[in-house]
């Protein structure tokens, strides 16, 4: 229902009064009761390992950015004929359903979820009677999730920046610029419109495959620096979407070969991995063709995948595991070098081709060139990754 001033990191002193003192109150109990801790910040998918999180809750959100928002004025206003408290109460209530939602019935969150979901709609009806005592209007109830059209990269100079380069250097200083407009999510609400057009500083970011009509496709979250919150990235700019189709289909095809080396730690194998990336993400197309488009992908995108799979190994107990991931890197690394150093002979032109000796001169040049770029760009990555996963556990 709108994108607060609070969420840009820009803060102003708002006075609370009558109900709202009260449901702010309210929130400080809910976060000090039992349960309440699991619930005082965003659930961050990354540091806790949950890939399919914003494939299950489409609109998540927390006590704390619910309290910030309160605190920024955000509920002192009606919306679409909506009360500010109402839209509050159903704001707090969407938290723990979405606990609810996220984790099975005797999980110590879920079972923490619907205890203070109780609690909280039993202290909202009391606050709402006692407002209605005094005349207050009476209304539906609405939540929102924060979504981003039309958006681009920019470095802290405003320059526009490129796909790739925020996978080489990560997101330190970069920027994410597009129209910020809100998803009504209860039923029969009214549609809200686009609140324009905003600059957001970017922490992290997420990425999350779903399931479309030409195969898997990737949804892109950008974490707020100044708001610790996550916007969902939904289509980019003019001028960015040639760039960015062929970085969103690389993602995809990242995420779901992470996904395979999950589901098969002991067993991973490349040929089988291919398979199974062009089965899942260009379902459609005329199988050379398919594996063609994947080839690219993972050549494009070897030395970001090979770091995800480096930190799977680390993460895994099993020395088999950890040597099956360590493996899958490698052949990928040797594939994409092997592709570039083609590529690389062919923009070369070299007459009577790789078998004369000015061609295997040319071609030992190449895959030289090429594997020492791959090693800078390795390290490069290596670097950017760290430093997101430590963006990330510190916040």
């Amino acid at each position: 229902i709108g994108f607060p001033r609070w969420q840009l990191g820009e803060t102003r002193p708002h006075v609370l009064r009558g109900s709202l003192k009260r449901s702010h109150q309210l929130l400080k109990e809910l976060a000090k009761r039992k349960g309440g801790q699991f619930f005082v910040v965003p659930v961050d998918p990354v540091a806790l390992n949950l890939p399919d999180y914003f494939q299950v809750v489409g609109d998540p959100l927390d006590i704390g950015t619910v309290e910030k928002a309160l605190e920024a004025g955000f509920y002192s206003y009606d919306y679409g004929g909506v009360p500010g408290n109402e839209r509050l109460a159903y704001d707090v209530d969407l938290v723990f359903a979405n606990a609810v939602l996220y984790n099975p019935p005797g999980n110590i969150v879920s079972d923490s979820a619907a205890e203070l979901r109780a609690y909280a709609s039993e202290q909202f009806a009391k606050i709402f009677a006692e407002e209605s005592a005094e005349g207050a209007p009476a209304g539906w109830m609405c939540g929102r999730q924060l979504v981003m059209d039309d958006y681009r990269f920019l470095d802290a100079k405003g320059r526009v920046v490129l796909p790739q380069l925020l996978l080489q250097r990560g997101t330190e200083g970069a920027l994410v610029e597009g129209n910020l407009q809100p998803t009504v999510s209860a039923p029969g609400a009214p549609a809200a419109g686009a609140n324009g057009a905003h600059a957001i500083r970017v922490s992290g970011l997420h990425f999350s495959v779903v399931d479309g009509k030409d195969g898997a496709e990737v949804q892109v979250w950008a974490r707020s620096v100044a708001a610790d919150a996550w916007v969902l990235l939904h289509k980019p700019s003019a001028d960015w979407a040639g760039h960015a189709a062929g970085w969103l289909y690389n993602q995809a095809v990242c995420e779901v070969a992470k996904r395979y080396a999950a589901e098969n730690p002991h067993n991973l194998q490349y040929d089988k991995m291919l398979r199974t990336l062009v089965k899942s993400t260009c379902p459609k197309a005329i199988p050379p063709a398919g594996e063609d488009r994947v080839k690219k992908a993972l050549a494009e995108s070897a030395e970001y995948l090979a770091v995800c799979l480096e930190h799977v190994a680390q993460a895994e107990s099993s020395k088999q595991s950890q040597r099956e991931n360590s493996k899958l890197a490698k052949r990928l690394l040797e594939e994409a070098e092997k592709d570039r150093a083609s590529d690389a002979f062919a923009k070369l032109g070299v007459a009577g081709g790789k078998g004369t000796p000015a061609g295997k001169d040319a071609v030992s040049v190449c895959s030289a060139l090429c594997a020492a770029v791959s090693e800078v760009e390795l390290g490069a990555t290596r670097a950017a990754y760290e430093a997101a996963q430590q963006e990330l556990k510190a916040m």
